[in-house]
């Protein structure tokens, strides 16, 4: 037996979770907040819409998003605890971390151009997220504003999550996508994304990176029609317009990236998540202001292992770890035997 109306605040989920109330909708899921009985943790409760039970893809992709999102612990990741079905009702449910914040959409609504540190503010640690989840061998497939809640941090600073796994790509375990299938965002696709290419990798992520990082800049899509033809075409056959001409000045680097990230040829992108990473990083250190200081200090935990793997233990001091990538950017290369 299923339920085919909202939780009501009190109902016990499984034994564990009680509903204190509903907080968003979305096509398939009910998000609630809710208090594990046990722990006394509040948590999320993402509930597959009953209407949806009897739909096998819809099915599929609950559950993908449930068991993909339990592999990953990254800081800017929603973490998931808990997946299962309800014995009482019959609803299948994800567990996970309680946000409290606004999403990245709802921010650009509101302020829809960013100056370069605040973008960096939020694209730091959400490159650091998906390089993680590459990492794992996923390709997420749909990142966008929308997947991306900036919750409510330490000392007023907004913490990026990046959320929804339900149409990612895994390694060796492709079941809900075959060739000349679309899945994905229009506006944030890469062009073999939107050709329905069985072969994508992680490059689409990097080109819809490169869309959201543009986008945060210039408060404008790069490959905006004003309806669907018009955008597939401008996606596929046209470049976008130079970001320095709608952004205005912008460091050669910074601005380099984000036009690779957009080549319609993705083996002249940037062909890793940590090679963007590697270009901001590299203009940061070239960058005497303290704001790039702070920035980098800030998001150190989002992309420990690569800060790590260039200056060694997370424990050395932020002024030793700034010099030392101050050095090793400024330095000449090394001579070939």
């Amino acid at each position: 037996m299923t339920s085919t109306g909202l939780w009501a605040p009190g109902t016990v989920v499984s034994d564990r979770y009680q509903i204190e109330s509903f907080l968003d909708q979305g096509a398939a899921g009910e998000v609630y907040a809710a208090r594990n009985v046990w722990t006394d943790r509040p948590v999320a409760v993402k509930r597959l819409q009953p209407k949806h039970l009897s739909d096998s893809t819809s099915v599929e992709r609950f559950l993908l998003e449930g068991r993909v999102g339990g592999r990953i612990e990254h800081p800017n990741v929603v973490q998931t605890f808990d997946m299962g079905r309800d014995a009482q009702d019959g609803s299948l449910f994800i567990v996970q971390e309680l946000l409290r914040g606004a999403g990245m959409r709802d921010v650009l609504t509101a302020s829809p151009k960013l100056e370069l540190h605040e973008a960096l503010d939020y694209m730091l640690p959400i490159l650091g997220a998906v390089h993680t989840v590459h990492q794992h061998g996923i390709v997420h497939r749909d990142i966008k504003p929308e997947n991306i809640f900036l919750a409510d941090g330490p000392l007023g600073h907004r913490v990026p999550k990046l959320l929804d796994f339900g149409i990612a790509k895994v390694r060796l375990q492709e079941t809900l996508t075959q060739r000349g299938t679309v899945l994905g965002t229009l506006d944030y696709m890469a062009p073999e994304q939107l050709l329905g290419d069985g072969d994508i990798d992680r490059r689409v992520d990097i080109w819809a990176l490169g869309v959201v990082f543009y986008e945060l800049l210039c408060g404008a899509l790069p490959f905006e029609g004003g309806h669907v033809g018009l955008t597939v075409n401008r996606i596929l056959t046209q470049d976008p317009q130079p970001l320095t001409e709608r952004a205005g000045e912008l460091p050669a680097e910074i601005h380099q990236l984000i036009m690779a990230s957009l080549n319609k040829d993705r083996q002249r992108r940037p062909q890793t998540v940590q090679d963007m990473l590697e270009a901001v990083l590299q203009w940061a250190a070239s960058d005497v202001s303290p704001r790039s200081r702070r920035l980098i200090d800030r998001h150190r935990s989002s992309i420990p292992a690569l800060l790590e793997a260039r200056f060694g233990p997370a424990d050395v001091s932020f002024s030793g770890t700034w010099a030392a990538f101050r050095h090793a950017s400024c330095a000449p290369p090394a001579s070939t035997p």
